[in-house]
């Protein structure tokens, strides 16, 4: 450090003993969890990703040290708050960051649509508070029916502002992803039976482009403001080649981007979300985006060499996988899940496994009233809480 900055500022000595004296959780108050972004072909922490001016990957004593260099100047890179000069309130923002690291891996679990969540817990949120107590989420995906939406049009304030009030008071991100299925041109889509039992109307994972469209526009306008609410486009596309839906792809990412160009956003594979083989030749080009791929373990194993491949130049993440409990658990768990989740600690990429609940499947919980769990479940909560 030159001696011209203690000459420039005495009071900076003290920003320096402070520094070193406190811990980061305690030298600036966060009030929001970071905005993320994508950078290159990783999630990243938008405030931490700022203050790491030498690059090494974390906030710590060699960025203070670049910044303690910069400290009353007008120098842009190290000008956190764009006052236009190197001040306290840079000091503040940077100590807000002090600690933290620049890549963000996000892991959690998927619950029931904030209806169902909503009617089933009878304590609105209360339950949610096992999966930052006990599970140790860092995201939880919401996802949204279009069925649901259409038929409730208080669905937001009413199902889905008490989860994302939640997040931002336990410090975990929401995924709220749109919960279609089928091919957004044709209309094309399955039509289980319970799609016709109260309160769906018929077509649960109704894919119209129109009704997409219109839900996300209103979704990220009401939670635009929000770092920690991540969005994605459509669930799973099917019935449709990756030629074919990359534009449509685009298009929704288009109505999130034109009123939170900052906003993260999810684009999943094709053929039920699993297939992003088409993205390696044919890319989403649009900025903050974050590939979805959904390897259940009919599928097989293609996904891993897709994402080793694609890994390498964008960011992808699993938005779905799992595996049921009316098998061999205990095989699948060696064969399937143990190695699905060494995959994604070894490239660092974050995941939502599906479901938290006892009645959609495959099931995490055997019961929604006890919250015990499945060996699905078991092995989840233990992965969440580091251990195998």
């Amino acid at each position: 450090m030159s001696m011209k900055v203690w000459k420039s500022s005495n009071s900076f000595l003290i920003i320096l003993i402070l520094a070193l004296a406190f811990p980061p959780s305690l030298m600036g108050a966060v009030e929001n969890l970071p905005r993320l972004r994508v950078d290159g072909h990783r999630i990243v922490s938008a405030r931490a990703a700022d203050a790491d001016f030498d690059g090494g990957g974390q906030v710590d004593l060699s960025d203070f040290l670049l910044f303690a260099e910069a400290f009353g100047t007008t120098q842009v890179e190290y000008d956190l708050d764009e006052s236009g000069s190197v001040d306290f309130a840079d000091f503040l923002a940077f100590a807000d960051v002090y600690g933290q690291n620049v890549d963000v891996v996000l892991r959690g679990v998927a619950v029931i649509d904030p209806f169902f969540l909503h009617a089933s817990t009878r304590r609105g949120t209360e339950a949610l508070n096992l999966l930052a107590d006990e599970w140790n989420v860092d995201v939880i995906r919401v996802p949204i029916h279009p069925d649901l939406w259409d038929r409730y049009r208080d669905y937001l304030p009413a199902f889905v502002d008490p989860i994302v009030d939640w997040g931002k008071r336990r410090g975990v991100y929401i995924f709220l992803g749109w919960h279609a299925h089928g091919n957004p041109l044709t209309g094309q889509t399955e039509h289980p039976e319970w799609g016709y039992v109260h309160p769906w109307r018929g077509n649960p994972y109704n894919p119209d482009l129109s009704l997409a469209i219109e839900a996300l526009d209103s979704i990220v306008r009401r939670y635009s403001d929000l770092p920690h609410v991540i969005y994605g486009t459509f669930n799973e596309p099917a019935f449709i080649t990756w030629h074919e839906w990359r534009p449509v792809a685009e298009s929704l990412v288009d109505v999130i981007h034109d009123v939170d160009p900052r906003a993260l956003v999810l684009v999943s594979g094709i053929d039920w979300g699993y297939d992003l083989s088409g993205a390696l030749d044919d890319p989403v080009d649009r900025p903050n985006v974050v590939y979805e791929t959904h390897p259940y373990p009919w599928k097989g194993e293609a996904w891993k060499g897709v994402l080793f491949n694609l890994d390498k130049t964008d960011a992808v993440f699993l938005g779905e996988w799992g595996y049921g409990h009316s098998e061999d658990p205990g095989r699948i768990r060696k064969e399937y899940a143990m190695p699905l989740v060494d995959f994604c600690e070894t490239r660092s990429i974050g995941w939502t496994a599906w479901i938290w609940h006892d009645e959609w499947t495959p099931s995490m919980l055997t019961s929604f009233r006890t919250f015990d769990t499945t060996d699905f479940g078991d092995f989840v909560k233990v992965v969440l809480n580091n251990g195998r």
